[in-house]
């Protein structure tokens, strides 16, 4: 609740600041995805994740139900942290780049995005909303 109240007062600012392009507004946006999956994360909501994918995504060879299992890998780990984040908007694509942090007591992997993995780097924006999209993403009638 307190998260919901923060990221609500946050936008507000946002949309009442006349320095505030839209490429903040974006650049908010996918950070607010990152924090809800950590979030998500601690809590083994798989399906909160997936929520922010593309139903069409597509990595490398890995579409939508194959992600679902590696986010399934993923919670054998106990935290999941991001950051260092930068964030590239081109229109309606976008590229996060990060380092992910997975650990499990004190035991962890680092993991510099996208060039380790990067199926959480790069992202669509379609029907007002910016969905996780894969490497390989292509809009439909392309």
């Amino acid at each position: 609740m307190k998260n919901i109240i923060l990221s609500v007062l946050i936008i507000l600012c946002i949309s009442c600041s006349e320095s505030t392009s839209p490429k903040d507004v974006d650049e908010y946006l996918i950070n607010s995805i990152l924090e809800d999956i950590e979030t998500a994360f601690a809590f083994d909501d798989i399906e909160r994740i997936m929520n922010h994918y593309h139903p069409d995504f597509l990595h490398n060879e890995n579409n939508f139900a194959d992600e679902h299992v590696i986010w399934e890998i993923r919670l054998e780990y106990n935290e999941i942290e991001f950051y260092e984040i930068g964030i590239t908007i081109n229109d309606n694509f976008a590229t996060a780049e990060f380092v992910m942090k997975l650990s499990s007591g004190e035991e962890f992997d680092i993991f510099n995005e996208p060039e380790d993995n990067g199926d959480i780097s790069y992202f669509y924006y379609d029907l007002d909303e910016w969905k996780i999209c894969g490497n390989n993403f292509s809009v439909k009638g392309d």
